[in-house]
């Protein structure tokens, strides 16, 4: 009798193990493929630019032994802004013989700093800069308007270059953003002629483009790369002061003005 109870027992335990790891198998294959979902937020916020601009170069910006350092032009106040104009290029033409006969003058490149190497300048392509950080995405335009090229001697008997004009070649624009977002270059990109007291269409930005950089750009950086400057100016040909051969001048200086104008906005075209 005591035999018989203790194979009952050690059958009944064996029966209770089998059953717990039983209902432990059943258990596991019933979560299998079961996926807890769970979601968290991530946020960030965006106000206007409002603080210090940096001008970004429009070429060679992937190559460090190339970059250039060039410094921004302020507004009037000595801001910036979140749609401002970063940078314009100035255009010397250079000192020449009094001519008789028409003639084109090619731009003196403009030379900055190496960025990694202080103190060595390096002659660089034309650009304007427009910079948008208004995240309003409404868009904008980029004028141009050219003053007469007027003597700087009071005394000159000639007082401005009659039928001076400058002309721009392969105008091209850089903008590093979405290409749906890519503005529209409206000056003629093969050439474009701008005369005094005229005004030129450069950029048009529509409502949702333009945000971010955006470059206008005259010159080819391999060609002016390829110049000695030992053997006298680097040349930026693709911006050239045209002046017809009946047009007298002094032996003096003649200055005029570019004014670049940014307008919040796309053109509107009539």
């Amino acid at each position: 009798m005591n035999l018989l109870k203790l194979s009952s027992v050690v059958a009944l335990s064996a029966t209770t193990l089998l059953g717990g790891a039983t209902v432990l198998a059943d258990s596991t294959d019933d979560l299998k493929g079961q996926v807890r979902d769970v979601k968290t937020d991530a946020t960030i916020q965006f106000v206007p630019g409002d603080g210090e601009t940096v001008v970004i170069p429009p070429v060679d910006e992937n190559d460090p032994d190339k970059e250039v350092v060039i410094p921004p032009i302020p507004g009037p106040d000595g801001n910036y802004g979140p749609l401002t104009i970063t940078y314009a290029s100035a255009f010397n033409f250079g000192s020449h013989e009094i001519s008789n006969v028409k003639t084109h003058y090619p731009l003196i490149a403009e030379e900055y700093e190496l960025k990694n190497n202080p103190g060595v300048m390096r002659p660089y392509v034309s650009f304007v800069q427009v910079s948008d950080t208004t995240g309003k995405n409404e868009g904008w335009n980029l004028n141009v308007e050219l003053s007469e090229f007027e003597a700087d001697a009071d005394n000159a008997v000639n007082k401005t270059i009659a039928g001076a004009q400058i002309e721009f070649h392969n105008s091209f624009l850089k903008y590093p953003g979405d290409e749906s977002q890519r503005p529209t270059i409206e000056m003629d990109d093969v050439k474009a002629v701008l005369a005094p007291n005229a005004s030129m269409n450069l950029i048009n930005a529509e409502v949702g483009k333009g945000a971010g950089v955006t470059d206008i750009v005259w010159g080819n950086q391999d060609a002016i790369d390829a110049q000695n400057p030992a053997d006298g100016d680097v040349l930026n040909h693709a911006v050239q002061l045209h002046i017809p051969a009946a047009s007298a001048v002094d032996a003096t200086t003649y200055s005029a003005t570019l004014d670049w104008s940014l307008v919040a906005g796309p053109r509107d075209v009539q």
